[in-house]
């Protein structure tokens, strides 16, 4: 499906709106609430670094707020994936950086701990390019935005596949407070979060937020320790987390305003690999671990520790025991200064730091002889700086511009161990360290020929340096490239027609960039190796329609894009190494629409949504997978007479599901109490979630059930709830590994055993009762 078809139907699609609803009331302009909150109908985003409606934003968005998150029981930056079709969020899935996130199957890599990832986070106007920050990310917020397709324009260093923009609740100008308490029975787990808020001074307020997480664990560990060796833990992960933020905001007078956040999280537990399953086998039981697994995500796994005899080689406070600890903070400083009316100049300040370090079973096996142990250190240090002017004339022409500076610093230290007969070896022992730093100009003109039409241009363009230094086992390396650098201009054009104030079409040319860099493991070998690998680059665009329909009761959101990719970075797990890499060529194309209705039952809303993509390789050459043979495809780059790669091109992107789609109720009703149902559908087709497209590596389509229900004061002092997510138990897999030694060569004229696939799965059923109590 092609721009040029893409542009006709909707067109025709416009032109039977236009018909069907000839007559519409003239719109004023909605009240603009600080905080991104829903005003008169409306919510206001910041998508273009204007505070304007979703409905006139001339950009294809998924927009939510607090409020709405709030009813619909949404406290994880995951569950956004259960409203947004064609996004896939892992909610624990092993690697340092955190969880895949994939927009339309553009994901970048999450288990390269150097990489960024493409789909990036923009908190409070910071950009974090790691799903590390999810956690500071999902407390205290008041909107949400979901930006789709290239993003290079506004949103510091370039997100080829999007951004999830999210910014988190201000202090209030009066006293406001909220506590919440939940248990969740499954997990066992105990929530509390809430927050303070009000005034200092007349100038000067402040908001005080916390969250707390203890929890047993959701992945029965049915593992049973053989002599000498150990088993901690009866459920993963085991442990507990906490955040905290501390919001200040000073606004002397209309000319002048600043806004400072801090906000720190950390957590302990057994670490991501403790639910590691065993999820699909070549044959009817796995090839190194126990008869206790049976190849099947169902929530259970079986898994020892390494035990004392590892702890006399590794000593850790946690005592040869699996585990993770980690601890991030997030600052930043927003100035707004207004010289002359109409005209704002921000600076944006932030500072972000995540430090984590864990013990993992990669193997996923309880077999002392078969485990292969990998503990990791891993600490990121990003300062940002941006400058930026904007103008909001009334007439004909208005401009943004402005600069961007990023210092960024990784340490990393990888080991490996495996015990074959029970004798703990080392297979590495690699120090990284990685020095980058990046600068960008932006500018944007906005042009208004008539009243009902927008003409915007503009770009933005990037260069990026790293510099990668390894020492193994005490000895410094030096690759074939220990440095690199890219730059890239990524230009954006957008036409938009107000066809009548109910009804925006608008249509957009995007390029998107996401900058090279460098493997941190390559099993300890590295001198004169080649780690770097190059930038991704994004070309396409998007034809848009948003209606507002009888009176303004049902909207409507139509997207169609097209966007080519040279250089989509992939990576892999091969063997015991993370390795990132490039497809030569890529597309991604599709059609979304979504929709809410407001129906004459007073309270009763219902939504839904539909999405098709069809993401390919046209040119991509990988490696094989465990077991393939020469007539499955592993026919290329013989060395010594075997076959090593395959041929993808014409093969789906990984994580990308071809449908999507989603479909809900909300209802609320005031008498005595406020009373509140909802409940939501998710739907994802299937997709690969490792990058070999091994058969054994592809997710089903599955289904996704939530519901939940709310009594409480018609004031919203007070609320109970029960909630619950994922209500049919549903496992799957965002992202899936070989186990390593398992699986015969690839290669060869016959085929030969096929790895066994592991990964950690999502959450399984939640059901949770929540109590809520708030000073207003």
């Amino acid at each position: 499906m092609r721009i040029r078809n893409c542009a006709c139907k909707l067109l025709c699609t416009a032109a039977s709106l236009l018909v069907v609803h000839s007559s519409f009331a003239q719109t004023t302009s909605p009240q603009k609430d600080e905080n991104g909150q829903q005003v008169d109908g409306e919510i206001i985003v910041t998508a273009r670094k204007r505070l304007e409606t979703a409905f006139d934003a001339p950009v294809v968005l998924q927009a939510v707020s607090g409020e709405e998150l709030g009813r619909r029981s949404i406290v994880n930056v995951e569950g956004l994936s259960r409203i947004t079709p064609l996004l896939l969020i892992g909610e624990n899935t092993g690697g340092v950086q955190g969880a895949p996130i994939a927009i339309r199957g553009i994901a970048g890599s999450e288990i390269n701990p150097f990489s960024d990832q493409a789909v990036s986070f923009n908190i409070d106007g910071i950009q974090v390019a790691r799903s590390s920050v999810q956690r500071l990310a999902s407390m205290d917020v008041s909107s949400v935005e979901i930006l789709k397709g290239p993003q290079a324009l506004f949103f510091g260093k370039n997100s080829p596949g999007g951004v999830i923009s999210i910014r988190s609740a201000d202090a209030t100008a009066q006293l406001e407070m909220k506590v919440s308490a939940g248990y969740e029975f499954n997990a066992h787990e105990t929530r509390l979060e809430g927050y303070v808020s009000g005034p200092i001074t007349e100038t000067l307020g402040v908001r005080v937020a916390g969250y707390f997480s203890g929890m047993r664990g959701y992945i029965e560990n049915v593992g049973v320790a053989a002599p000498g060796s150990l088993k901690s833990f009866g459920y993963g992960p085991q442990g507990h987390e906490f955040a905290g933020r501390v919001t200040l905001k000073y606004s002397p007078d209309d000319r002048f305003s600043a806004r400072f956040k801090f906000a720190y999280g950390e957590g302990e537990d057994t670490g991501s690999t403790s639910t590691n399953q065993i999820s699909a086998c070549s044959g009817a039981t796995p090839q190194l671990a126990s008869i206790r697994m049976d190849c099947q995500l169902n929530g259970r796994t079986s898994l020892i520790d390494p035990g004392p005899a590892f702890q006399a080689i590794y000593p850790t406070k946690h005592g040869g025991r699996l585990y993770s600890d980690r601890n991030q903070l997030l600052s930043s400083l927003e100035l707004n200064f207004t010289p002359v009316d109409n005209v704002t100049i921000t600076s944006l300040t932030g500072v972000y730091r995540f430090h984590t370090e864990n013990l993992s079973n990669t193997s996923a096996i309880d077999i002392q002889s078969n485990l292969l142990y990998t503990p990791e250190r891993v600490t990121y240090r990003d300062i940002n700086q941006e400058l930026r002017v904007l103008t909001t004339l009334p007439g004909f022409i208005n401009v943004s511009a402005g600069g961007m500076y990023q210092s960024g610093a990784i340490d990393y230290n990888n080991r490996a161990y495996f015990s074959p007969g029970g004798v703990i070896t080392s297979l590495f022992n690699v120090d990284n360290s990685q020095r980058g730093k990046s600068y960008s100009l932006f500018g944007q003109l906005i042009l208004k020929p008539a009243n009902n039409i927008e003409l915007s241009g503009g770009g933005r363009y990037s260069h990026e340096d790293k510099r990668l230094r390894t020492i193994s086992r005490g000895i410094e390396q030096i690759s074939a490239v220990p440095a690199d650098s890219w730059s890239n201009f990524s230009p954006e054009v957008t036409l938009k027609w107000s066809a009548t104030p109910d009804i925006n079409l608008f249509a957009s040319y995007r390029r998107g960039f996401l900058s090279g860099g460098f493997n941190g493991s390559a099993g300890g070998n590295y001198t004169g190796v080649k780690l770097n690998y190059d930038q991704q680059t994004d070309r396409g665009g998007e034809i848009g329609l948003k209606a507002r329909l009888f009176d303004k009761t049902l909207r409507l959101n139509l997207a169609l894009f097209d966007y080519d990719i040279r250089g989509l970075q992939v990576a892999a797990t091969t063997g015991v190494t993370n390795l990132s890499t490039n497809a030569g060529k890529a597309y991604t194309r599709g059609v979304e629409l979504d929709g809410a209705w407001t129906s004459p039952l007073a309270g009763l809303t219902l939504r839904g949504a539909v999405s098709y993509d069809k993401a390919r390789y046209e040119q991509f050459t990988f490696a094989c997978y465990k077991g393939q043979s020469v007539s499955q495809g592993c026919n290329l780059a013989p060395v010594a007479g075997v076959f090593t790669q395959q041929n993808l091109a014409g093969q789906a992107i990984v994580r990308a599901p071809e449908w999507g789609g989603s479909g809900g109720f909300n209802y609320e009703n005031i008498s005595r109490f406020k009373l509140g149902l909802s409940g939501d559908a998710n739907y994802s087709g299937g997709y690969f979630n490792n990058a070999f497209n091994e058969p054994l590596g592809r997710q089903k389509p599955y289904w996704l059930f939530d519901a939940s229900a709310r009594i409480g004061a018609p004031d919203g002092r007070w609320e109970l709830a029960l909630i619950g997510r994922n209500l049919s138990n549903k496992y799957y897999l965002v992202r899936s590994s070989e186990q390593p030694f398992s699986g015969g060569p690839s290669g060869s004229a016959s085929a030969n055993r096929n790895a066994d696939i592991i990964g950690a799965p999502n959450r399984g059923r939640e059901v949770m009762v929540q109590l809520t109590f708030r000073l207003l």
